[in-house]
């Protein structure tokens, strides 16, 4: 898996954690995974996340 596909991952982790505390730590790997990767691609990374989560 790639940074990008893992960011990817993260931020949709981060939106449909059962419990705040698992969405915080999900956010946080996200924005670790975050300084891998362009500013293009953060921004397609977040929309790819919104269209997997509807």
């Amino acid at each position: 898996m790639n940074a990008y596909d893992a960011f990817v991952l993260a931020s949709v982790l981060s939106i449909g954690a059962p419990t705040n505390q698992q969405a915080r730590q999900a956010a946080q790997i996200a924005k670790s995974i975050a300084l891998e990767l362009s500013p293009l691609q953060i921004q397609k990374g977040r929309e790819e996340a919104m269209s997997v989560i509807g």
